[in-house]
């Protein structure tokens, strides 16, 4: 069950222009114990991840299942993310039991499904950083079944609070709301189940005790048959039965490969579904024809899903390209010094001020990356050459390379800091700097010329 909301203290301020008035605080969001949706929108998973302590994985929008669409997604595709109204499918598919080898946690927190699928992703992909918090974490719960380790979510504070920081006011309070509903609904069905379970053990009273009437009745009068059938009783104790809810909510659940099988881990199951193993081709042969499958389900022109992948960052691959083209430049122009010292004064290109060989603080470079970064195969073939003029062609084409190498950092860069920018304005509390302002504008007398001008 989802934890109770607690009890929110009134806040008696006074305005100093009445005798005060009583405003029910806001919820803190570092303390609050319910746990808020969240959009299905790359930049706040990412920097969730990012949050959370995980190095290596990124999420990105996947645009279409088509095969030129999937094919841009950087490589390798550690899991899909998919986002549809809810609806229970395949329930006799899933395993009677978790395997060993699959980390699977039940939702337990009514709106936490977002990041219960980033948990149960992260902590299946194998060689992937994902941090202390969540190391610690993945080794405390190894042993416990996914209902266990749903309980370990809920009161994961850490997690929690970075779950809960995209939270707004209003979402708290909605989702204060529902619980106390639900909650509500509960109960009041508790009491239509008990109140009917008391008509029908008086009826049955009742049925009891006229056929025992009847048993007298026969043995001294006689019994008189009639070829009639009985009409059936029309059972009618104002009960209305319980319907399920017309409109399901949305909800979050992954795909992803896992020691050579396809898996599908949804916390709403009991237990994940084993989709099929794959060996030469790549996993996503197995996911796709699924997902195509459940959005057939849909009615034309209706939007009830979204799509995400969760890859290896880009910026890992642009950063190791850059270290191998500065790597590759010492040695060239090293075997240039070899073969002619002087052959920098036959250069006649400006000297590119952006040149890098050695580290840079900029692109989050240091010695020890470009010492370690690979030489490509191609500049040590080429290296063998004495010849000056190969040699110089050579550096330029590297020299060529790294801009665009330089250029592909930056983009990813650029692109982590779009997230962070995005994240921030959705974090921000505009509704409160909105009061305030209102507040401001009432207190000098402006608020109300302002609404008498709106109205003309």
């Amino acid at each position: 069950m989802p934890p109770k909301s607690k009890k929110r203290r009134l806040n008696h301020a006074a305005n100093g222009s009445a005798a005060g008035a009583s405003a029910a605080q806001p919820p803190d969001r570092a303390t609050w114990p319910g746990w808020s949706e969240i959009e299905s929108e790359p930049a706040f998973f990412n920097v969730m991840l990012q949050e959370m302590g995980v190095n290596g994985a990124k999420v990105q929008e996947v645009l279409g299942l088509d095969e030129e669409l999937l094919a841009i997604l950087p490589k390798p595709v550690y899991a899909l993310i998919f986002l549809f109204r809810y609806r229970e499918t395949d329930k006799d598919k899933q395993e009677e039991s978790c395997p060993d080898h699959v980390w699977f946690a039940n939702q337990i927190p009514e709106f936490a499904c977002g990041t219960v699928t980033l948990l149960n992703i992260v902590n299946n992909v194998p060689d992937l950083n994902i941090g202390p918090h969540l190391q610690s974490f993945k080794d405390f719960t190894t042993d416990l079944d996914p209902i266990s380790r749903g309980d370990a979510i809920t009161s994961f504070d850490f997690v929690r609070r970075i779950h809960n920081s995209f939270a707004r006011e209003q979402d708290m309070y909605n989702v204060d709301m529902h619980l106390k509903k639900g909650h509500a609904n509960a109960a009041k069905a508790k009491k239509t189940v008990a109140a009917r379970e008391a008509r029908a053990a008086k009826a049955a009273e009742k049925a009891a005790e006229a056929a025992k009437h009847e048993q007298v009745a026969s043995e001294s009068t006689p019994i008189r048959k009639s070829a009639r059938a009985p009409k059936p009783r029309k059972m009618n104790d104002g009960i209305v039965p319980l319907k399920d809810e017309e409109d399901e909510g949305f909800h979050f659940m992954s795909y992803l490969p896992i020691n050579g099988e396809v898996w599908k881990l949804d916390g709403l199951d009991r237990f994940p579904q084993n989709l099929g193993t794959y060996s030469d081709g790549d996993w996503l042969d197995i996911a796709v024809p699924v997902l195509q499958a459940r959005m057939a389900q849909y009615q034309e022109g209706q939007i009830e899903f979204s799509l995400m992948a969760v890859v290896k960052d880009p910026i890992i691959g642009a950063k190791s390209e850059l270290a191998e083209n500065m790597k590759a430049l010492q040695y060239v122009e090293r075997a240039l010094d070899e073969a002619n010292p002087d052959w920098k004064t036959f250069l006649v290109e400006e000297p590119d001020t952006a040149l890098l060989r050695h580290m840079s603080l900029e692109y989050g470079l240091s010695i020890k990356d470009t010492e370690s970064a690979e030489l490509p195969k191609s500049i040590k073939d080429q290296l063998q050459t004495t010849c000056s003029e190969d040699l110089v062609r050579l550096r330029q084409h590297i020299i060529t390379s790294q801009a665009g190498c330089r250029a592909a950092v930056r983009y990813q860069m650029e692109a982590e800091k779009a997230d962070t920018t995005k994240a921030m304005h959705r974090r921000h509390d505009y509704g409160q700097f909105l009061r305030d302002w209102l507040d401001a504008l009432a207190e000098n007398d402006a608020l109300t010329p302002l609404i008498a001008s709106s109205k003309k």
